[in-house]
């Protein structure tokens, strides 16, 4: 499974078909406004084409703004006063000269060594800092799993709280399921392509088989998992 791949491909119509990750981002909204969080220097990992990052953008008042992802979505920044670095998020602590006081994602530590970069995104922030991510839990596209036998290997809410309890205080951690509908079951795979979460191998091939069985025993329907966390530097 090449990710990067799935995504630049998507890159153009993935706000038209992610309908469950544009919500995630306004519960980060909502998130970002009940606990009134501030912010001089902020960061979006796996910003994408900054769904997330113009809506933070518009709402908080900053000094420096830097969105980062693994694909080239320098496009989507140009007009702005955003800073884009095309890198991959698991290498930033490395790289980042800079420390910051709110670190956002949307959707997109799945596609990571989690645990890895979860332990020492702190090495990235400032006393009392702020980090505010969604992802996704253990029976996301749980019928992709059981009928395809392929997926991502998610983590569930208890093992957050395991990663970051050491250098975090959890402010909020929450998790409900979405479920999209399709009129048949080949849309499922045509959602994955245009969204880019194709958690699919290059060698995986679409059945007859498969198509019946995600027909007749989850009625064309697909799970989604989110989970929302806010934690503030301990």
């Amino acid at each position: 499974m090449d990710f990067k791949t799935t995504f630049l491909k998507a890159k153009n119509s993935y706000t038209q078909n992610s309908q469950i990750q544009q919500k995630m981002q306004d519960n980060l909204i909502k998130i970002l406004i009940q606990y009134k969080i501030s912010a001089n220097n902020i960061l979006d990992l796996g910003c994408g084409n900054g769904g997330l990052t113009y809506k933070v953008s518009n709402l908080l008042q900053y000094k420096k703004f830097v969105a980062i992802d693994v694909v080239d979505f320098s496009e989507y920044f140009l007009d702005s006063n955003i800073e884009f670095i095309k890198h991959d998020m698991q290498d930033i602590i490395k790289l980042s000269k800079l420390k910051y006081d709110l670190i956002i994602s949307n959707a997109s530590l799945q596609w990571t060594n989690q645990k890895q970069l979860l332990e020492n995104i702190h090495l990235l922030c400032n006393k009392d800092s702020y980090v505010l991510f969604s992802t996704f839990g253990r029976d996301n596209l749980k019928e992709i799993k059981e009928t395809c036998l392929v997926g991502l290997n998610y983590l569930e809410v208890q093992d957050y709280k395991e990663i970051l309890k050491k250098q975090w205080n959890i402010i909020e951690i929450s998790t409900n399921t979405e479920t999209i509908s399709f009129n048949k079951p080949l849309e499922i795979f045509y959602h994955f392509k245009k969204s880019g979460v194709n958690a699919l191998n290059k060698h995986f091939k679409i059945t007859k088989k498969i198509l019946k069985e995600l027909e007749i025993k989850h009625n064309n329907k697909i799970t989604y998992q989110p989970i929302y966390i806010l934690a503030q530097k301990a």
